[in-house]
């Protein structure tokens, strides 16, 4: 069995952007929404603000954020444009009044796609027509991945690398890595170029390692390790570890990640390491959940005698959660949701036997009673609902019709909540669909259940820029009649781009995956 083990909080695996969306609705005009929220203060009670940016261009086809959310990226027929929000950063004091808010200028041209921004730091990655191609944001400069004739395709995104595959046969490929801003103090490999890691049976889950690199003044981190699972089943499939720094291969064990139930995706909020990045939570081909260290051995969390495991993976704060196929006392099988702190002796139960759930999201941290003791919480799914899930306790229905969630970590509060985004019918009668930004905030404790404030739970304010005392503040809500008009970019930690007519449902508006121009 696993031994006990602290990890502190991986704040640096969550998403650090105050920006946490950029939403075009149509036309030239884009609205960047900003938590202006830190130690413990809202400014004026206003927590979030609304920059809106007028772009010289008729149509926006894709958005993307820098991971620091210092520039937005914007793909307009072929042609990109870079926009630096630095000086939004700046206090509402201290900025000139004839200073414009934002500096709009040409990037790169003749591209057909934006795929995705690497998780630290203002590098992109574009496409076209002869592949892949890196940008760096900041300077201006692009950087060729690969040769046109190898079709790579973008599969991971770490900090300053990506892992990109190239389909050779029918259900093969092979994978490679590539330094996009590779770090000249401990990187080997040159910029741009592939370097191939490892070919055989399609990947269903490619994991790139942090670390945090205290020398770095943009807050980029240090990419440690690529992890591949090839294959999709855990019975027959394998896993290996490769040096970011060279490419070599330094680990393999049997066994799978799987952290969601789409291939090469991830549930918000739960990540495929260990909050300190040295080791990665698996599947055994027996069905068990253990836990491998890198570079070395691995450890039995819970065994396949009890069900067999779907899927597991670490919350930001350190606990394991995991899904188990289990009978219940009737004889039925259900998938249960459970949690887990390692060389812990119990395994806590967030949902009940009766039914089949499923983990959607998990927040930033637990909730804590007033004695500071933990209470860890999720978000569960059951035929297509959202239930707000805690052991002992009966799973708390939400109001939410197709929501994408968002895990936030503010600086200086002591209780951090899922934001979420939810697209939502108006009336039965009307075709149109409300996209309303909103909340779940655990508020209580008492009785050792959490209360959840689901009653005006979208977090307030007041449509402009600055918000000064006696603004009106309400929660941030549109109305669109169509949601293929709508190009929706969000701070998650993905990073993938998404385009502004891939919306055909409601769910769609607000659902991230691999971009469709990176599948094979």
């Amino acid at each position: 069995m696993c031994d006990a083990r602290s990890f502190g909080h991986a704040a640096q695996l969550l998403p650090s952007s105050p920006r946490v969306v950029a939403l075009a609705e149509g036309g030239n005009t884009v609205t960047l929404i900003r938590d202006r929220c830190a130690n413990d203060s809202c400014p004026n009670g206003a927590e979030l603000a609304e920059e809106r940016i007028l772009l010289p261009t008729s149509r926006v086809d894709q958005l993307l954020l820098t991971a620091d959310g210092r520039y937005l990226v914007v793909l307009s027929a072929n042609r990109t444009l870079r926009v630096d929000l630095a000086p939004s950063f700046r206090s509402d004091d201290e900025r000139p009044e004839d200073r414009p808010p934002y500096v709009i200028s040409e990037g790169p041209r003749e591209v057909m796609s934006l795929v995705g921004a690497l998780r630290g730091g203002r590098y992109v990655v574009l496409r076209d027509a002869s592949g892949l191609l890196g940008y760096d944001v900041e300077l201006g400069e692009t950087t060729r991945i690969g040769d046109a004739d190898m079709n790579l395709l973008a599969l991971a995104l770490g900090d300053r690398h990506l892992v990109a595959r190239r389909v050779i046969g029918d259900g093969e490929e092979e994978l490679y890595l590539v330094p996009v801003a590779p770090d000249a103090r401990v990187d080997e490999l040159r910029q741009g170029t592939p370097v191939l890691l490892t070919s055989g049976e399609r990947a269903s889950r490619v994991v790139i390692t942090r670390g945090i690199d205290p020398d770095d003044p943009m807050g980029v981190g240090r990419d440690l390790q690529v992890v591949v699972t090839m294959g999709d089943d855990p019975e027959r499939a394998r896993s290996a570890v490769f040096e970011v720094s060279t490419g070599q291969v330094s680990d393999t064990f049997d066994g799978a990640i799987v952290t969601s139930h789409e291939p090469l995706n991830d549930i918000e909020g739960l990540f495929p390491v260990t909050p300190d990045g040295k080791a990665v939570p698996f599947i055994t081909p027996r069905g068990s959940v253990a836990l491998h260290a890198l570079g070395g051995a691995s450890c039995l969390v819970r065994s396949s005698r009890i069900g067999a495991h779907d899927l597991a993976g670490f919350s930001a704060d350190g606990h394991l959660l995991f899904e188990t196929l289990e009978r219940n006392d009737e004889g039925r099988k259900h998938d249960r949701v459970y949690l887990h702190r390692l060389g812990a002796s119990e395994y806590r139960a967030l949902t009940p036997g009766d039914r089949s759930y499923h983990l959607a999201a998990v927040p930033a941290r637990p909730f804590h009673d007033d004695d500071g003791a933990p209470m860890p919480w999720a978000i569960a799914a059951h035929e297509g609902r959202s239930y707000a899930v805690q052991a002992d306790a009966t799973p708390r229905l939400l109001p939410y019709e197709a929501a994408a969630f968002i895990p936030r970590r503010r600086s200086g509060f002591a209780q951090d909540t899922l934001w979420l985004f939810e697209a939502r019918s108006i009336e039965s009668n009307d075709p149109a669909t409300r996209l309303e930004m909103r909340r779940l905030l655990p508020v209580d404790a008492s009785g050792g259940k959490i209360r959840f404030e689901l009653e005006d739970d979208g977090p307030l304010g007041c449509g402009k820029c600055e918000c000064g005392i006696g603004d009106l503040l309400a929660p941030f809500a549109r109305r669109y009649t169509d949601p293929a008009s709508v190009c929706l970019a969000t701070s998650r930690s993905d990073g993938w781009a998404r385009g502004c007519r891939d919306a055909q449902t409601r769910r769609d508006l607000v659902r991230t995956r691999l971009p469709a121009t990176e599948q094979p």
